[in-house]
Formats: C-alpha cells, structure tokens, sequence
C-alpha cells in the first residue's frame, strides 16, 4: 500500500469517528433535550411528543390528567435556601416516579414547582386512588434538616384519548382548575 492510500485511509478513519463521535453527541443532547436538566423527568416538549404518538395509536383507552403544585415550596426556598428548593423537586420527582410504576403513565415537570401525571388507561375513580397516593410526599433530610413538602392536586379525564392539541389543552385546563380549588381548599382550611 502506498503512502498516499494510507493516508487516505487514516484520514477516512479520523473523519468516520469524528462522525461517530458527533452523531453520538447529537443523540445524547437530543436525549436531554427531552427532560428536566434537575429532575430528569419528562419536560413539556416531550409529553406533547408522546401524547401525539399516543393518541395515533391508543385512541379507544380512557385517560386522566393530574396537574400538581407543590405548596410550602417558596418557603423551603425562602428559609433554606435554592440547594434545599432544588432537593426539594428531586426529591418530589423521585417519590412521584417510584409511586405511579406504570408502564402507562407519564410523569412531567414542566418547570418551577409544577408536576403533570397523564395515566393512559385510567378513569377518574382510578385517578383519584393515584391522587391519595401522590399527596402522601414523606419528609426528606436536607443538611440535618426534615423538610416537609406539600402538594394541591386536580385531575381532568376523558373516555378516549383527544386526537388534537386543543383537546388536551382543554383538559390540562380543567385539571388545573381542580388542582388551584384545591390550593384554595388547602388555604381555608388553615
């Protein structure tokens, strides 16, 4: 083999790793462009994406939406500080991710202290168990500190899946309505 032909192939060689080396980049940012940088759970994009996925193929099974607000969350922020708030959320997404273990649902988090739950293939009986569960957050140690977070929580549900976007805002809608009647609830009630 010559000396040009080998160099050309080193240099074939060099540019397919770099290629590799880039694609395998691209997948991995691709990948995390999907959840929450804290959380790592599913982030708003992305549950928009499975959703359309879903409805074109599960369009016959009923479904629930949760919306879900931490409350005493400012106050964990105010008092310990952003480490404790962002323990906090990590914290809130592990218990709600160990609580559902459903293959059918998805567990999101948009931002700040906001949760969705969609359960594919749950009616509103089946969404309100779920909720009880949910609402159970125990306490976690931050800096030798037991920290309490809390939560309201409102679920919307439908026979089908919606087929079209507006649909599924709708019903977000009225499971957040729910869940701010249920903060309301929660305010009154101290």
């Amino acid at each position: 083999m010559g000396l040009k032909t080998l160099t050309r192939n080193i240099i074939s060689a060099v540019m397919l790793s770099w290629n590799n080396i880039a694609i395998d980049d691209l997948k991995a940012l691709a990948d995390k462009s999907k959840v929450h940088p804290l959380t790592g759970l599913t982030n708003y994009q992305e549950l928009w994406d499975r959703l359309t996925r879903l409805s074109r193929r599960q369009r016959d099974l009923p479904f629930s939406i949760i919306a879900i607000d931490l409350t005493g969350f400012k106050a964990i922020n105010d008092t310990f500080g952003h480490q404790a708030g962002d323990a906090a959320l990590c914290h809130v997404a592990e218990f709600f991710s160990s609580t559902i273990r459903s293959s059918d649902a998805i567990v999101c988090h948009p931002h700040g202290d906001e949760f969705l739950v969609v359960l594919m293939g749950s009616s509103a009986e089946e969404a309100k168990v779920v909720m009880s569960r949910l609402q159970t957050i125990p306490s976690f140690d931050f800096k030798g500190e037991k920290i309490q977070v809390g939560c309201a929580l409102g679920s919307a549900s439908a026979s089908r899946v919606p087929t079209t976007l507006p649909v599924w805002q709708e019903l977000l809608q009225q499971a957040d309505l729910a869940m701010y009647e249920h903060k309301r609830t929660q305010s009154n009630a101290r």
